[in-house]
């Protein structure tokens, strides 16, 4: 600004402007810059998190109907109807998991992309807080899991602009995926929901009974397979059957899954879970480092869609949807994977909020003030030095990754098999197991030191 221009300004004029040109000054980066940093944050969150999928989750490829129909079996039904002998081979599975978690995290990367594409600094700073969050690096620790698998229909169905698509995709690939892993339902079904909000702007009542069809489908499939159980005889004879074929040992605890309903799953956690204090402990830890987080890209999300002119309703399923997976905390004791998925929903939501929803011309638009910087600039630098703990005693790792360098230089040097086997999950202490069957009747699971 020019001394002329100066000279009749005032000077709370002047600092309003300053307010607002000083952060657009110091965020002058070409798009392709921002894109290295989105690309190096989650790359760098993935090697502090990834390791070798575990037999819980490789033991849970071999559920099948050939014993009743159970939860989570429909992959290895399909498998094991044609007779597949590789699916019963460790190296299987690994090349399985890591293929599904890349898919995964092209489309986040693709989904960050586009978010950075919109030129704006309230877009592209939320998708670098992501792209540091613990979400990731539990992401990646848990690659393998079937959430993973869920995950990526979830990532189609909303990169899909197209409303029949898009309909065509949940009711059938998501239906199959509460089949492979009922609690995708909690985890990433009302961010679909939340999908398909602005598709309700026309007013069309056909579009309407679509959705509720859907809504209604893939409930009604929920509860059904929620309910389905094998007996212990049924769940013992399907483990000793794919135990007879695998080539590594099987998590023998894994197949409780098949025993336990939602009910007892409830009775589990309120019984057995929640009223341990470790396990409390367990439960505010996860919350402290990943709460921030969610609740950051929340509040973007609540941000813009009011800024875009939408009410109420809007807005509180944007709520429901980026904290829905915090619900699984009643059924289930993986409370870092549950707050992972929260903030992984709220990133969804705001990315929907963001890019999918017509913004109002109606309402003001300001420019970045300070504290949009500075609120996701202080909670990068938090992400990139928390930690969290992971499964069977593994820790979050930082640069270099000293970890992974050993453990590829052993392979290296033919020390260590490629892949890497899964290592000896821990089954549950002894006094678990006996509670657990007390409240389940099982008497399959047996007590090991």
């Amino acid at each position: 600004m020019s001394p002329a221009q100066t000279e009749g300004t005032s000077n709370r004029e002047l600092i309003q402007m300053d307010a607002v040109d000083a952060p657009r000054a110091s965020i002058q980066l070409s798009r392709n810059t921002w894109l290295l940093i989105v690309a190096v944050l989650l790359l760098n969150s993935i090697m502090r998190g990834i390791r070798t999928p575990t037999r819980f989750a490789a033991t849970q490829l071999l559920f099948n109907y050939d014993f009743g129909f159970c939860k989570r079996a429909l992959l290895g039904g399909i498998l094991s109807t044609f007779n597949f002998s590789f699916q019963y081979r460790y190296g299987f599975f690994f090349w399985f998991s890591l293929t599904i978690f890349a898919a995964d995290m092209l489309l986040v990367f693709e989904l960050m992309k586009r978010l950075t594409d919109t030129g704006r600094i309230t877009a592209r700073l939320p998708a670098l807080a992501f792209a540091s969050s613990v979400a990731i690096v539990v992401l990646a620790h848990c690659n393998g899991y079937f959430e993973q698998i869920t995950l990526l229909v979830t990532l189609l169905v909303v990169r899909s602009s197209n409303f029949y698509v898009r309909s065509a995709l949940v009711a059938a690939l998501f239906s199959a995926c509460i089949l492979i892993h009922e609690p995708g339902y909690l985890m990433l079904f009302p961010a679909i929901c939340f999908r398909f909000a602005p598709d309700l702007a026309d007013r069309s009542d056909h579009r309407m009974l679509i959705i509720i069809f859907l809504i209604v489908l893939i409930s009604a499939l929920t509860l059904f397979v929620g309910q389905a159980h094998l007996s212990e005889a049924s769940a013992a004879a399907m483990y000793n059957a794919a135990q007879a074929k695998a080539d590594y040992p099987l998590f023998k605890e894994a197949f409780l899954a098949t025993r336990l309903t939602i009910s007892d799953n409830l009775r589990l956690m309120l019984l057995v879970i929640w009223p341990d204090p470790e396990m409390q402990f367990l439960f505010l830890y996860s919350s402290v480092v990943t709460l921030p987080t969610t609740l950051y890209l929340l509040w973007r999300s609540l941000v813009t869609l009011s800024g875009s002119g939408h009410g109420k309703a809007v807005r509180w399923l944007a709520i429901l949807a980026s904290l829905a997976p915090l619900s699984l905390h009643l059924l289930g004791a993986d409370f870092h994977r549950w707050d992972a998925l929260a903030t992984t929903s709220s990133f969804l939501v705001f990315s929907i909020a963001t890019l999918c929803f017509e913004p109002s011309s109606n309402v003001p638009r300001g420019g970045p003030c300070h504290s949009t910087i500075l609120v996701p600039t202080v909670l990068i630098a938090i992400n990139l030095g928390s930690s969290i703990p992971l499964f069977e005693g593994y820790v979050v790792q930082d640069f270099p990754f000293e970890a992974h360098v050993t453990e590829l230089m052993q392979i290296m040097k033919g020390q260590s098999p490629f892949p890497p086997r899964p290592i000896l999950s821990r089954p549950p202490p002894c006094v678990e197991v006996a509670r657990e069957r007390e409240i389940v009747g099982s008497t399959f699971l047996t007590c090991q030191p």
